[in-house]
């Protein structure tokens, strides 16, 4: 049986929801998986790093807590995302947090 092909996206994105459960952090598990991820890589003029761009757009309940710096789920996925995301010579991100259009 032939095993379905993910996206970078994809991967990312699940990897970074099981880190979540391997360490316990289940309620931002579940919030994770309650977005849609978006990972942009973006290269500059200034030099050899690579940077990411992770959009998640998530429903309100989600988005509340994403949007708050101090909620322990945000702080949570942050840490899993720079756990998560491959390693370049120098690696920046950004998160931006969308709430979900109804």
């Amino acid at each position: 049986m032939e095993q379905p092909e993910f996206s970078f996206d994809e991967k990312i994105h699940a990897s970074t929801v099981q880190f979540l459960i391997q360490v316990n952090k289940n309620d931002a598990a579940a919030a994770l998986l309650a977005c849609t991820f978006e990972l942009q890589e973006e290269e500059h003029d200034w030099g050899v790093c690579t940077s990411y761009g992770v959009l998640l757009r998530a429903p309100q309940f989600v988005y509340e807590m994403l949007n708050d710096k101090e909620h322990p789920v945000r702080n949570a996925i942050v840490q899993a995302l720079e756990a998560v995301l491959p390693e370049q010579e120098c690696s920046l991100y950004q998160i931006v947090w969308q709430g979900l259009r109804r």
